[in-house]
């Protein structure tokens, strides 16, 4: 037996019952190539006796088919293939200019999605997302933060997106544009959504609001928390776009 209650595996948590089972990083790794996407939510956030009722009494695992964690993994290894072929190829100094940057609404009748994920830069390497959802012309639908616990940007930026297409869905919206920063995660899932569901890259400075949902979340609970007033941070991003501000930042052309 070991002196400490800390988990020898991931060196964060508290090595409780439910953390060896499925809350520790190395445990989780291997229930998402395993519990289709779809229970993801149910499965992580049940109480341990929960948790186990819900193992014996529902079939969540993946029939057949690819792993959807092995078919990420594989896109994020061509994306680096093609990356690194790309600037192989490259034969000339790309144009560098200075745009102006700010939140582009969507077509009228459409949704915007917001996604951001990131993760702590204090060391001990917590992951976070948050996610505002609005109207055409701008104005705050709702929005929602979590904090992940020990967990990766790109799946933070991942499970965002998920939980996200989710509660747009739940508010009866169909057309929704998915707008994120993450280059990465954009690549891998742009193809794999319904028809009136789009997923756009865009730069960091056009993605304040959920930015500032995803640094209030590291402050927050494990659980999804819905703010159905924006937060003062949200207000100040959602208030330049109306003021049509905008920040300059320099582009690859």
């Amino acid at each position: 037996m070991a002196n400490s209650s800390t988990c020898t595996r991931c060196n964060i948590g508290s090595e409780d019952a439910l953390h060896a089972l499925h809350d520790c990083s190395k445990a989780k790794s291997v229930w998402m190539r395993l519990v289709k996407p779809c229970h993801w939510p149910m499965f992580f956030g049940a109480e341990f006796n929960d948790w186990l009722l819900i193992n014996l009494s529902r079939k969540m695992g993946i029939d057949g088919g690819s792993d959807p964690l092995f078919t990420i993994l594989h896109r994020v290894r061509n994306c680096i293939a093609d990356f690194g072929s790309m600037i192989g190829n490259v034969k000339r100094k790309p144009n560098r200019v200075n745009k102006i940057v700010k939140w582009i609404p969507p077509d009228i009748g459409w949704v915007k999605v917001n996604v951001d994920g990131a993760s702590s830069k204090i060391g001990d390497h917590r992951a976070s997302y948050g996610v505002v959802i609005r109207y055409d012309r701008g104005n705050y639908i709702v929005g929602f933060m979590r904090n992940l616990g020990a967990d990766s940007p790109l799946q933070a930026e991942l499970w965002g997106v998920y939980s996200g297409l989710l509660t747009a869905w739940h508010h009866g919206y169909q057309r929704i544009i998915i707008d994120m920063d993450s280059l990465v995660a954009c690549e891998m899932i742009k193809n794999m959504f319904p028809q009136y569901s789009h997923v756009l890259h865009t730069y960091r400075e056009a993605n304040f609001a959920a930015d500032a949902m995803t640094v209030a979340a590291f402050q927050s609970s494990n659980c999804l928390t819905f703010m159905e007033e924006p937060p003062l941070e949200v207000i100040s991003a959602m208030e330049a776009y109306m003021s049509g501000l905008g920040v300059s930042r320099v582009a690859v052309v």
